[in-house]
């Protein structure tokens, strides 16, 4: 049976009469690299090799240790998610391609390898839904025409693009807003959001009943509201 078997063996000295037992311990290894579901949270066909949102959404703001958790595989088995394109066909590929950290957000085209203990391999397609925008970016700033935009403060990030905010370099009473995708290439066009006189950002917060973004100012009208549908880049994935 896969896991630890014991095997005896007695040895019998040349007096035939003294003996010692011998307690062997193998090991059998599982080709099982299949996973399953924990409860209804996914559906998994493992005919396909597919993982996809049933009673649990799977989508871009999901880290991998929470998406792992609502899945179970064989003991033996190791797993990783690994990003779109990683080659993994073999251990020696799985063990040398490098995982996605457990606290880092699932994005499109994101794949779950498992090697089996003895050294089978199955790779899942994951399906991953755009979720809600989430405050903050992270990375380096893309570039910008910075006779028309100042260095931003505040950002957003949104599937595959982080969304920075900038004020006029001209004092104009609206806010820029530029999209970076992953290689920080910038989102063609631009957007420039305007409220009356507002200008100057302070700072950046997330209405989810609404689907808008509202941005402080430190001068003018006040805030300016930007729905989430003004800014969606689309397609994603």
């Amino acid at each position: 049976m896969v896991g630890d078997n014991s095997s005896y063996i007695k040895v019998t000295a040349q007096d035939n009469s003294s003996t010692h037992c011998y307690t062997l311990t193998i090991t059998r290894l599982s080709n099982d690299a299949a996973v399953s579901t924990v409860g209804t949270n996914y559906t998994v066909d493992n005919t396909s090799n597919t993982i996809e949102a049933n009673q649990t959404i799977i989508n871009t703001n999901v880290s991998v240790e929470t998406f792992t958790a609502n899945l179970s595989k064989q003991t033996q088995a190791s797993w990783k998610v690994v990003v779109q394109g990683t080659p993994i066909s073999n251990a020696g590929e799985f063990d040398a391609a490098t995982a996605k950290a457990s606290t880092a957000t699932l994005i499109f085209g994101d794949q779950l390898a498992v090697k089996a203990g003895d050294g089978t391999i199955k790779v899942y397609a994951i399906t991953v839904v755009l979720g809600d925008p989430v405050l903050g970016v992270s990375g380096s700033l893309g570039s910008y025409d910075s006779a028309v935009y100042k260095t931003p403060r505040a950002g957003f990030t949104w599937g595959r693009y982080r969304y920075w905010i900038f004020d006029s370099y001209q004092n104009m009473c609206w806010v820029g807003i530029i999209a970076y995708d992953q290689s920080n290439v910038a989102w063609s066009p631009a957007w420039q959001k305007a409220n009356g006189s507002s200008r100057y950002h302070t700072g950046i917060s997330l209405d989810t009943a609404n689907r808008t973004i509202i941005i402080t100012t430190e001068q003018g009208a006040g805030s300016i509201t930007v729905p989430w549908d003004d800014v969606l880049i689309t397609p994603q994935p």
